[in-house]
């Protein structure tokens, strides 16, 4: 399978086969060779730029209501057999309305059959009489803007495959200089056409007019395709350079680089990994590094859940919003993940379609069809903490023992890191637990509302700024001191407490948030965006639970009643980003459920 360079310099090329071809189109209207011959060679330059195997022009005589078939040509075939075939096609009389010419021929559009056999509009008949396999046709009108002539067909796209809309795109505009290169050469050889020399009458003198003023019109179409694609084809080798060169500058760094440097550039590459706290963090960079190390076109990252017993997608390298849902959760034992997880060793899978522990439903999330795979399990002194599983090599080739080795590595590694980020959450999702039962102890409103959840007031609350917090996109910084502000806003008491840990940017959000967007707000007269982001996210959702609850002095609201004031505050009291970002939540539902 050709990599991406192969790739790239095949598109530069056919790129300059087109843009060549536009220019020699130039050169059939200035021909002075005999009609037939022009339409020949013209038709034999069209397979060409197209990619086909053979074609045929077949313009229309709307007098007789019949097809004359002006040019057949095929690409590999000696001139006794092209004689043949031609010989024994011409025998046949294809009429304005029948075949795939005539479809296209009354209908002005372009039309591609990838399977002819499954078409009944397909003349096989004269395929069989030319003794000539097709097995798939594109099929475009000549015309004009305002008259059509007939239709150009190409036969069997090579080298392989079947066209493809580009294919389709360039045989269309193809048919139009086809179609200007007939009318001029029509005008210039009016007995080709079956005139008899004699002087135009006015009516053949203003359709002239009109051919000249299409000529023009598709003239300068055709000079804006080539600027574009003279720029497309400058900007692809500018990209084939730069690869090329940062291939060889890589190529470079590997052969100069003594084993301690290739130690140190190794440890520089798992810093996103070994120094991460946050647990979604380090699945993110894990399954990054782990698509680059392994080659890998997508990776999945696994959590293991030990109070369910199941494993559950922590974080997937493939598009969002892409193909099947994504399980919940599933059991070890079940598809490759659930096996990885059940032993110690990484698992390699070179054909998937043939391999009973392979799920497509498991192993090949968010639309990706298993082919080949790897998995292995996070271990830690006998404690699984989920999978690593890559699937599919970008090339599409099966993944190596080299690389089932640095995946098991990956893996030890990941596990550890994985260890201590768990870890470090749940110390701090204990810290925000004590904190939030002291301020619900030490509020000063009135008694807190026990949740159904078992949650606590203020950590109801705190989850909810979080909620909004990610909605306007606030950093993971600002985030880590909104959420830590929320519990401690309503308990100035805890202040003393906020500043003998690192919550300095907390106890700072804290202040703000009695400011006011229009500037009149307290204690510093801030305004705007020089108000912190977080304080104002808080501002919003304070205001919405005092609204609620009743803790603002008045009757509690609805939810509903309670936007709905938020809303008419917004860009005075209240950015109104936020405004929008908490409201849209709240109507999602997430209020009640944070």
């Amino acid at each position: 399978m050709p990599g991406p360079r192969e790739l790239l310099i095949d598109s530069v090329k056919a790129l300059e086969r087109q843009t060549a071809g536009f220019h020699i189109l130039g050169e059939f209207v200035r021909s002075a060779e005999p009609v037939e011959q022009v339409v020949q060679d013209l038709l034999g330059k069209v397979l060409e730029l197209v990619g086909a195997d053979a074609g045929a022009i077949a313009m229309a005589d709307e007098t007789n209501d019949v097809f004359n078939f002006a040019a057949f040509r095929w690409a590999n075939q000696t001139s006794g057999s092209v004689a043949a075939k031609e010989k024994a096609l011409r025998l046949f009389r294809v009429r304005l309305t029948e075949g795939v010419v005539g479809q296209v021929f009354q209908n002005r559009e372009p039309l591609i059959l990838p399977d002819v056999s499954k078409n009944q509009s397909f003349r096989k008949d004269m395929a069989d009489a030319a003794d000539y396999h097709v097995n798939n046709l594109l099929a475009v009108p000549i015309q004009t803007e305002s008259r059509r002539l007939g239709v150009l067909e190409l036969f069997n796209k090579t080298p392989r495959g079947t066209f493809s809309s580009a294919d389709m795109e360039l045989a269309v505009s193809l048919g139009r200089q086809i179609a200007l290169v007939w009318e001029t050469l029509a005008l210039r050889h009016p007995a080709s056409n079956g005139g008899a020399g004699s002087a135009p009458s006015s009516d053949e003198l203003l359709e002239a007019r009109r051919a000249a003023r299409d000529a023009q019109s598709q003239l300068k179409e055709t000079q804006r395709l080539l600027d574009t694609a003279v720029r497309s084809r400058e900007h692809d080798v500018r990209r084939l350079q730069a690869l090329s060169e940062e291939l060889e500058r890589v190529q470079a760094l590997a052969d100069a680089a003594t084993p301690a440097q290739q130690i140190l550039r190794l440890l520089h590459s798992v810093e996103p990994i070994a120094f991460a706290l946050s647990p979604t963090a380090l699945m993110k960079n894990a399954s990054e590094l782990c698509a680059r190390l392994v080659n890998a076109h997508t990776v999945h990252f696994f959590l293991w859940n030990e109070a369910h017993q199941t494993l559950s997608l922590g974080h997937s390298t493939a598009a969002s919003g892409e193909g099947q849902p994504i399980p919940l959760s599933f059991k070890k034992g079940e598809g490759l993940a659930g096996r990885a997880a059940d032993g110690t060793d990484v698992i390699r899978v070179d054909d998937a379609a043939h391999d009973e522990r392979v799920s497509a439903a498991i192993d090949g999330l968010a639309g990706v069809a298993p082919q080949s795979l790897l998995a292995a399990p996070l271990a830690v002194n006998g404690r699984v903490h989920g999978v690593l599983e890559a699937v599919n090599r970008v090339d599409g080739q099966a993944f190596s023992s080299a690389e089932e080795v640095s995946l098991s590595g990956l893996a030890v590694l990941t596990a550890a890191a994985l260890e201590k980020a768990m870890a470090h959450q749940k110390w701090v999702d204990l810290s925000r637990s004590a904190v939030a039962c002291l301020a619900d102890l030490l509020s000063s409103g009135p008694a807190p509302r026990p949740g159904g959840d078992g949650r606590s007031s203020s950590d109801r609350f705190r989850r909810r700024v979080a909620a909004v917090a990610g909605a306007v996109g606030l950093s993971a910084d600002e985030q880590f001191d909104a959420e830590w502000a929320a519990l401690l806003c309503r308990v100035g008491r805890l202040e003393g407490f906020a500043r003998a840990v690192p919550l300095a940017g907390a106890v700072c959000v804290v202040r703000s948030i009695q400011e006011r967007w229009d500037g009149t707000g307290e204690p510093d007269k801030r305004a705007g965006e020089s108000i912190p982001f977080a304080s104002r996210v808080i501002a919003v959702v304070k205001k919405l639970d005092d609204l609620t609850s009743g803790m603002d002095g008045r009757a509690p609201l609805s939810l509903a009643q309670g936007v709905k004031e938020l809303e008419s505050a917004a860009g005075t009291q209240f950015d109104a980003a936020c405004v929008e970002a908490l409201a849209r939540w709240v109507r999602a539902g997430g209020w009640e459920n944070p």
